[in-house]
């Protein structure tokens, strides 16, 4: 659930690792 989160809202931490590693 949170890994769908991030990836639908790459707002989050999470989401800005995942978009620049």
């Amino acid at each position: 659930m949170e890994k769908k989160a991030s990836m639908d809202t790459p707002n989050e931490e999470d989401g800005c690792r995942r978009l620049r590693p």
